[in-house]
C-alpha cells in the first residue's frame, strides 16, 4: 500500500508520506532550531502539506519550537490526532516559539494549533495569508511581528492577555471583529501599524469601554461594547436587562443626582424598552435620563398604574419614545419628559395632581394630551413651556414630521395650541377656565360637538356645545351660576361637580328661551328661588335627589309634564305654580313641609299622592285651581287640610284622609265636586 511508503524518515521522530502528510512526534515538534536549515526536514519543507502528531499519551503538553515549520509554504493543515491512540486525547499548546510558522502562506485552521496557547513568539505567524479567525483565549503574551503581513479573520483575545509587542499585527489584513475580554493589555503603539482596519470593530466589555477609548492603538478602532446577558443587579434598584433590550425594573427607582448614577448607566445604549413590576410606586429623579439627545435607544415605556410619582428629569432626552401612559401617577417633577422630541401622545389618569416646570419642554410632536382628573392638576406658568416646539437638536425625522404637521414653532407662546387636550365632558368646563390649561386646543372634544362659548361664574365654569348642551360645573357647596346671556341655542343643561345647592342664575327665558331639559348632578340637593321660573319650554328635570325646592323655582314652566320628589323635605311657595302641562306629581318623602300655592293653577294635574307626609304646614291654596284634579290621597299622618288647599279643583270627587287628621280649614274643598271622603281617624276632624 502506498500509505505504508515513506518519502522520508528521520530517526529523530518524523516521517513524510508521498501525499505530503508529515507525522511528527511531540519531542521533535518542540525542538528549537537556531536556523531553519538546522531542521532535519528542511530540504523537503515545500512538500509538507499536512502535519499529524504521533503520541500515545492521553494528556500532552504541546510546544512548537523555534523555526519548526519556518518556510513550509505548502503547509495547510495541522491535525492534533494523536495517531495510535484510540481514546479522545486532551492536549495543551503551551507556547508557539519564534518563527515557528513564519511564511506558511497556505496555513489555515489555526484553532487546532493554539487552543490553549499561553505565549506566541516573535514572527511566529508572519506572512501567513490564510489564517482566518484567530482564537486566543489563554494567550498572555504576543511577540513582535507575530502576525505581521498576515491575512486574518476575527481576533478573539481572552481575559489573560497582558502584552502585545511591536508590529505584532503590522500590515495585516484584519477581519470584522477584534474582541478583548480584559482591560487594555500593554500594547505597542505600532502593534497594528499599517493594518487594514477600516471595517474592523473592536468589541470590549462595557465596563472597559472608556479605558480602550482613551488608549492607543485601541482608540483608532471603532469600539463597540459587549454585554453578557442577562444583566442582573440588586444594589439600590433591582433590575434585569435581557439580550433583546428589555429593562425590567423590579423595585422602586430612587433619586439619582445625575445620569451617571443610574445602575444601568453602562448599559444605556442596549436598552430598547423599559418595563416595571407591579410593586413599583416611584420613578425617581434622573431615573432614565440621558445627557444629550440622540443617545437613547428606548422606544417603549410601560408605566403601571401603581406608579404614583415621576421625578425630575426622569425621562429627559429620551427622543424615541412616542407614547406615555401613566394611569396612576399623582405628581410629576420638573422637566420629566424634556426633549422627548418623538412624543406624540400623553395619557394621565384620574389621580394626577401636579405637574412641575417644563415637563414637556421641546416636545414638538405632542398632538394629544389626555387627562382624566376631575380637578385640573396644579401647574405653573412654566409647566407647558416649550410644548409644541421642536428642538434644534431633535433628530432629523422628528423635524421632518413636525414640518409636515405644522410649523416647528407653535402659534401660542407656550406652544400649547399645537396640542389637543382631552378630558371627560363632565370636567371640560373646569379646564377651559383653569389658568394655563385654557391655552390648549379643545376642538372636536366629546359627544356634544365643538365648543360655541365658555366662561366662568362665581365659583365655577360653563361651556356651551354645538348640539345645544350647556355644561356647568362647580365644586363648592353653593352654585351661583351666572355669566352667560341670551343663548337661544341652548336646549339642554347639565350641572356637574360637587356643589350641593343651585341658586339663581341665567336659566330664565331671557337667557335660555329654548331650554327643554335639565340634568342635575347627584350631589345637588337644594334648588334656590326662581331658578327655572317661566322656562316655558322646559319638559324634563331629574329631582330624585332634591330635598329642598325654593319659592317660584318652576313657576310658569308650562311644558313640564311630570315631577318625582321621593326625597323632598321642603317645597317653598309657588314652586310649581301655573305649570299647566304638569299631569303627574309624586311626593313620597316623609316629614316634609309644603308652603302655600305650591301647585296652584296646575290645570293638567289629575291626581296627587300625599300619603307619605307626616307633617304638613300652611299649604294654603297649595292645589287651588287644579281643575283636572280628581283624586287626592292624604291617608298618612298629615294633621290638617289647610285653608283653600283644594279650592277651585272643580273635578275633585274623592279625598282620603289619614288617622291623624284633626283639622279641615275654611274653604279647603270649596268649589269642588267632592262626593266621597274617606277618613281613618277615630275622631272626626274639626
Amino acid at each position: 500500500s502506498m500509505n505504508n511508503i515513506w518519502l522520508c524518515a528521520g530517526g529523530d521522530g518524523w516521517r513524510l508520506r508521498p501525499d505530503g502528510n508529515m507525522h511528527i512526534s511531540l519531542y521533535a515538534l518542540g525542538q528549537d532550531y537556531a536556523n531553519p536549515s538546522d531542521r532535519p526536514w528542511h530540504a523537503v519543507r515545500t512538500q509538507i502539506t499536512e502535519i499529524t502528531t504521533e503520541n500515545r499519551g492521553f494528556y500532552s503538553v504541546v510546544k512548537f519550537g523555534k523555526n519548526v515549520f519556518h518556510g513550509c509554504t505548502e503547509l495547510q493543515f495541522f491535525n492534533m490526532t494523536f495517531e495510535n491512540d484510540n481514546s479522545a486525547p486532551h492536549y495543551k499548546t503551551d507556547e508557539v516559539h519564534d518563527y515557528a510558522f513564519y511564511g506558511c502562506s497556505k496555513l489555515t485552521r489555526l484553532g487546532t494549533i493554539i487552543p490553549y496557547c499561553s505565549k506566541i513568539g516573535t514572527h511566529a505567524f508572519e506572512n501567513c495569508q490564510h489564517l482566518g479567525d484567530v482564537l486566543l483565549p489563554y494567550v498572555s503574551e504576543i511577540g513582535e511581528s507575530a502576525f505581521a503581513n498576515s491575512k486574518l479573520g476575527s481576533i478573539i483575545f481572552g481575559s489573560n492577555i497582558q502584552s502585545i509587542g511591536n508590529n505584532a499585527f503590522a500590515n495585516a489584513t484584519l477581519g470584522e471583529t477584534i474582541r478583548v475580554a480584559s482591560l487594555p493589555p500593554t500594547t505597542a503603539t505600532n502593534a497594528f501599524s499599517g493594518a487594514t482596519a477600516t471595517t474592523t470593530n473592536l468589541k470590549v466589555p462595557i465596563s472597559f469601554y472608556d479605558a480602550y477609548a482613551g488608549t492607543l492603538p485601541w482608540s483608532t478602532f471603532t469600539i463597540k461594547k459587549i454585554v453578557d446577558f442577562p444583566v442582573n443587579n440588586g444594589s439600590g434598584v433591582a433590575f434585569t436587562l435581557t439580550s433583546d433590550g428589555i429593562l425590567l425594573i423590579r423595585s422602586n427607582v430612587i433619586n439619582f443626582a445625575s445620569e451617571e448614577d443610574q445602575p444601568w448607566y453602562l448599559y444605556r445604549e442596549f436598552i430598547k424598552k423599559v418595563e416595571f413590576a407591579e410593586n413599583v410606586t416611584q420613578i425617581g429623579n434622573n431615573a432614565f435620563a440621558f445627557e444629550d439627545e440622540g443617545e437613547s435607544q428606548i422606544k417603549e415605556v410601560e408605566i403601571p398604574a401603581t406608579v404614583e410619582t415621576i421625578g425630575e428629569n426622569a425621562f429627559k432626552n429620551n427622543d424615541q419614545i412616542e407614547v406615555v401612559e401613566a394611569e396612576g401617577v399623582k405628581n410629576i417633577g420638573d422637566q420629566a419628559f424634556e426633549n422627548c422630541s418623538s412624543l406624540e401622545k400623553v395619557k394621565f389618569g384620574k389621580d394626577v395632581q401636579s405637574l412641575g416646570n417644563k415637563v414637556f419642554n421641546q416636545c414638538g410632536l405632542v398632538d394629544v394630551m389626555a387627562v382624566k382628573a376631575a380637578v385640573p392638576p396644579t401647574v405653573t406658568a412654566q409647566t407647558f413651556q416649550g410644548l409644541g416646539i421642536v428642538s434644534s437638536n431633535a433628530p432629523a425625522k422628528v423635524k421632518a414630521k413636525a414640518a409636515a404637521l405644522r410649523a416647528p414653532n407653535a402659534t401660542a407662546a407656550t406652544g400649547q395650541k399645537a396640542t389637543t387636550l382631552e378630558v371627560p365632558d363632565d370636567y371640560l368646563a373646569k379646564y377651559l377656565a383653569a389658568q394655563y390649561w385654557n391655552l390648549f386646543s379643545f376642538e372636536f372634544i366629546g359627544e356634544h360637538g365643538g365648543i360655541v362659548r365658555s366662561g366662568q361664574y362665581y365659583d365655577g365654569v360653563w361651556v356651551i356645545y354645538e348640539d345645544g348642551t350647556l355644561i356647568a360645573s362647580s365644586e363648592t357647596s353653593t352654585g351661583n351660576i351666572d355669566g352667560f346671556y341670551n343663548q337661544p341655542g341652548v336646549k339642554r343643561v347639565e350641572l356637574m361637580g360637587g356643589a350641593t345647592e343651585l341658586n339663581w342664575g341665567g336659566f330664565g327665558p331671557a337667557d335660555l328661551p329654548n331650554l327643554e331639559e335639565v340634568v342635575l348632578s347627584p350631589a345637588l340637593h337644594k334648588l334656590g328661588d326662581e331658578v327655572f321660573q317661566n322656562s316655558t319650554k322646559l319638559k324634563s328635570i331629574n329631582l330624585e335627589n332634591v330635598d329642598s325646592i325654593g319659592q317660584r323655582a318652576f313657576k310658569g314652566c308650562t311644558s313640564l309634564t311630570s315631577v318625582n320628589l321621593p326625597a323632598v323635605k321642603y317645597i317653598a311657595n309657588s314652586a310649581f305654580e301655573n305649570c299647566t302641562s304638569l299631569a303627574s306629581a309624586t311626593v313620597s318623602g316623609e316629614s316634609f313641609k309644603m308652603d302655600y300655592q305650591v301647585f296652584k293653577g296646575c290645570t293638567s294635574l289629575k291626581s296627587i299622592d300625599l300619603s307619605g307626609m307626616s307633617y304638613l304646614s300652611t299649604p294654603t291654596s297649595a292645589f287651588s285651581g287644579c281643575t283636572a284634579l280628581r283624586h287626592v290621597r292624604m291617608d298618612g299622618t298629615a294633621s290638617a287640610v289647610s285653608t283653600s288647599m283644594f279650592n277651585g279643583c272643580s273635578a275633585l270627587t274623592t279625598v282620603e284622609l289619614g288617622s291623624d287628621c284633626r283639622n279641615v280649614y275654611a274653604t279647603a274643598f270649596a268649589n269642588t265636586s267632592l262626593n266621597r271622603i274617606y277618613s281613618a281617624s277615630p275622631t272626626p276632624a274639626t
